[in-house]
């Protein structure tokens, strides 16, 4: 980055040059000095002499030294009208080139240097205010030939140029035989490959090619004789590159290609890098190239090329529109064949068979195009795939006997295609690798068996028997034989792999389903149309039991929940194996919410929960639970995951957590007014969650922890979801949070159950702390107290009756006169309505006393002669 600081330095380095060479308005004004006065202001500055640099390696007219931060160097060079090139290499470093008076001339690097007077000049080069470098400096002369190479015509059947730079400063010059207005097409792997520079000039060493190295050439413009110029990126030394060039007007020393047929393998011409095409009707013709999309110095030109005046006749997209008959030229490296193919051609074409799903396969090289003739008539519908485990696929087009592009693809898997225009069809295609596999069935029926709907009593479905030679297989769905949404279920009879994709008359895709661990998806179709079930496997023998199962609430074969009370069992089951799917059936209120979780000691099943229509509405695995409402009816379905272990037995929890009128019965009311607990209890296989109910404000929360009373010993899992009615969640650390999310006032749930795979009972202990004292909008207040009277010298346990409790409360009998009796903390309940007290009153004199209870959140509450101290009898 050239810093303002450098700027001013650099224009400081300049007005000194002018100093030193004595430039003012007058002098400027003044004819101009000898060019041995120019030369003796250059040596009064000990500027070191500097020879001009030939073309190609500079040998010795370089000059070298090193510059450290804000340094500069100067060089003196005796120059002839002309245009030059002022070369330093890489680093920090900047410079220019001025008169024997100090005027600036250029600043070189990128830019010619033009100098219209003969004499001494000065070039200085100057370091940015940062770092040190080395450099080395050179200057060459663009109008001479000076270590320029022998010159060369522009026919294509002339080898490329290499070109192998030994200085980091070098040019190369390349003189050609070429005249004022031709076309030319020249390119240097150089400057395809990094930041090298290419450029035509004319005797002038003026720029006579503005778009040279573009992929559509350039007209020379001004005198020969013509010179190209080229360097390497970065003039890094010891690159090879080559200078690729040729004329595109009146092409010479290109080879005819005559008109390919599809399915033949191409040969290349030798000796020359011009194809000449020759067409005699208007058309698209499709062209193939080799290795064409990769430029190295010898390669495929980006169009057609009209071999008159050169132009550009079509972008080479692998389809040319070539509206004129007449030659074209077609630029390729020496070695490498060509294809052309009219697209109107059906020559070499394959007939397709009956059985559309067979495979076509084999090696094709990268020029070559293939055809297969489809046997499905207008209004049909084709998918071009390929294997799932090939990499790349094929890339290819459907057209019809036009030659009308219906539609294209590339990769494994192409666009489902409807046949319209004139038939026959036909799918062209290459590969892009040395073999390929692809098959083009047609999936609107003929040809695509049957694929029935079963239940969850008896799965049903078909068996897919796939091999490499038909890779492919398709089912019908008639319209009216499914519902709105079923599970389809791809079950590989070992590690195979497939891929299932649902399509509706249109071919557009509905759904998909990889047989991966057994892959099943909840598929949403339409009443009125039917679809198409296209399984796709690897080049490899395999099978599969493909499935599908209603799971609307009218879906058949679910068994019914036995409870949804919070810690019951609410249903029980077997998986055979990894393919098995149980079916649980909840029929409640739309305002209902269930908390729906399967238990295993392997911990492997899975659970997806279906609404009313059908619709995923949650799914669940290994402690985490599925938050079910909204809907009138669920299917609860239950698989094994095969990637966490074995298929074996499990239970079902689907307790009812909440209905529109609040929380569920089961659910005991805890104060939040400190936070909650200690709670404690016990969790069993029939008892395995506890729920509690509890109050928080729009802006509280709590945090707490729930474990084990027996050290060692498992957690309980708190048992909570996002969404919903407000529940305490677990977080990742341990512990849980209560309200963290945005929550409107009023109660909240804290569900705690025993672990999937825990089978003994669990005591649990729960504490949690509010962030602020009262919470839930908790009012301290004591109410009534039990015994209001005790005789001296006895201890009395006394019970309180209010709101707010807490173990911290501070509780005294007072009178005036006499020493306050404390009490000793010896219960609270759970829900702060109750707390107990002991007195010893020991000494303590009889009469009346009030009933004092100081709150931990602060207030004092006072029943004033509430309590009487009776004398003994």
């Amino acid at each position: 980055m050239i810093t303002s600081r450098f700027r001013r330095r650099l224009a400081a380095t300049l007005v000194a040059v002018a100093v030193v060479f004595g430039t003012t308005q007058a002098a400027l004004a003044a004819p101009a000095a000898t060019t041995a006065a120019t030369a003796a202001s250059a040596a009064a500055e000990d500027c070191a002499e500097l020879a001009l640099a030939p073309f190609g390696d500079p040998g010795d007219a370089v000059a070298r030294g090193h510059l450290d931060a804000s340094g500069t160097t100067c060089r003196s060079v005796t120059l002839t009208p002309g245009r030059y090139s002022l070369r330093w290499s890489a680093g920090d470093i900047y410079g220019g080139l001025s008169n024997a008076a100090g005027a600036f001339i250029c600043s070189g690097g990128s830019q010619d240097c033009v100098v219209d007077t003969a004499g001494v000049y000065t070039v200085r080069l100057t370091h940015s205010d940062f770092g040190s470098d080395d450099y080395e400096l050179s200057v060459v002369s663009l109008t001479g030939v000076n270590g320029c190479a022998p010159e060369v015509g522009t026919s294509w059947d002339l080898p490329v140029l290499t070109r192998t730079t030994s200085s980091s400063l070098q040019l190369d010059c390349q003189p050609i035989r070429a005249e004022s207005g031709e076309r030319l097409l020249v390119r240097s792997s150089a400057t395809m490959l990094g930041s090298g520079h290419l450029t035509v000039v004319d005797k002038f060493g003026v720029d006579a090619c503005p778009r040279v190295g573009s992929d559509v050439g350039c007209v020379l413009e001004g005198t020969g004789p013509y010179r190209v110029l080229s360097e390497v990126p970065m003039r890094t030394v010891g690159t090879s590159y080559t200078l690729d060039l040729g004329r595109l007007s009146n092409s010479v020393g290109c080879t005819p290609v005559p008109m390919s047929k599809f399915g033949a393998t191409p040969t290349a011409p030798a000796g020359s890098r011009c194809r000449l095409v020759t067409t005699t009707t208007p058309g698209t013709y499709i062209i193939g190239q080799g290795l064409g999309d990769q430029w190295d110095g010898e390669s495929w030109s980006n169009g057609l090329f009209r071999s008159t005046d050169g132009t550009l006749a079509c972008p080479l997209k692998y389809r040319c529109q070539l509206p004129d008959p007449g030659s074209y030229a077609l630029i390729a490296p020496v070695g490498e064949p060509s294809t052309v193919y009219p697209m109107t051609s059906s020559e070499g074409c394959v007939l397709q068979t009956a059985d559309t799903l067979v495979a076509y396969s084999g090696a094709i090289p990268r020029p070559q195009y293939n055809c297969v003739g489809l046997s499905a008539p207008v209004g049909g519908l084709v998918k071009p795939v390929s294997p799932i485990d090939d990499p790349t696929g094929t890339v290819g087009f459907v057209a019809d006997a036009t030659g009308q592009v219906l539609c294209e693809w590339g990769g494994v898997a192409g666009t489902p295609c409807k046949l319209s225009g004139q038939a026959p069809f036909r799918a062209v295609y290459r590969g892009t690798n040395t073999t390929y596999k692809l098959s083009v069935p047609r999936i609107d029926g003929p040809g695509c068996a049957a694929f029935p709907q079963g239940d969850f009593t008896t799965p049903g479905g078909v068996t897919a028997s796939l091999r490499p030679d038909r890779f492919a297989a398709c089912y019908q769905i008639p319209a009216g034989a499914h519902t709105a949404a079923e599970l389809v279920q791809v079950s590989p009879a070992a590690f195979d792999e497939g891929q299932l994709r649902l399509l509706d008359t249109d071919g557009h895709d509905v759904c998909y389903v990889n047989s991966f661990n057994h892959g099943r998806e909840i598929c949403r179709v339409a009443g009125t149309k039917s679809y198409t079930a296209l399984l796709t496997g690897k080049d490899e023998t395999a099978s599969y039991q493909l499935t599908r199962r209603d799971v609307t609430s009218t879906a058949k074969g679910c068994t019914a929940i036995t409870s949804s009370v919070i810690g019951a069992t609410a249903g029980t089951g077997t998986l055979a194996d990894n393919s098995t799917v149980r079916c649980h059936k909840i029929t409640a209120a739309a305002t209902d919410q269930y908390l729906i979780a399967s238990r295993d000691q392997r911990q492997t099943s899975h659970v997806l929960t279906a609404g009313s229509s059908g619709q995923t509405v949650c799914e669940s695995s290994r402690e985490s639970r599925c938050r079910a409402t909204g809907s009138t009816a669920y299917q609860v379905l239950v698989w094994n995951d095969p990637s966490l272990g074995a298929a074996g037995p499990y239970t079902l929890d689907a307790p009812r957590i909440a209905t529109a009128a609040g929380p569920a019965p089961e659910c005991v009311r805890v104060s939040s007014a400190y936070g909650l607990g200690p709670l404690t209890g016990e969790l069993t296989t029939a008892k395995n969650t506890a729920c509690f109910v509890f109050s928080l404000a729009t802006d509280e929360s709590m945090s707490g922890t729930a474990g084990n009373q027996v050290a060692g010993g498992p957690d309980p899992v708190v048992a909570g979801t996002a969404g919903g009615f407000p529940t305490c969640l677990e977080h990742a650390f341990g512990g849980f949070d209560c309200g963290y999310s945005s929550h409107p006032a009023g109660n909240q749930l804290l569900l705690v159950s025993l672990p999937e795979n825990q089978t003994t009972a669990l005591k649990y202990r729960i504490v949690a702390g509010c962030a602020k004292p009262l919470c839930g909008g908790q009012v301290f207040s004591v109410g009534s107290i039990s015994p209001k009277t005790a005789v001296t010298g006895t201890t009395v346990k006394v019970t309180i009756k209010g709101t707010a409790l807490h173990h911290q409360d501070v509780v005294k009998l007072t009178v005036a006169g006499r020493p306050a009796v404390t009490g000793v903390m010896q219960a609270v309940s759970w829900d702060r309505t109750t707390s107990v007290y002991s007195f010893n009153l020991t000494g303590v004199a009889a009469g009346v006393r009030d009933f004092v209870v100081t709150s931990k959140s602060g207030p004092t509450k006072t029943l004033a002669k509430a309590f009487t101290v009776a004398a003994k009898s």
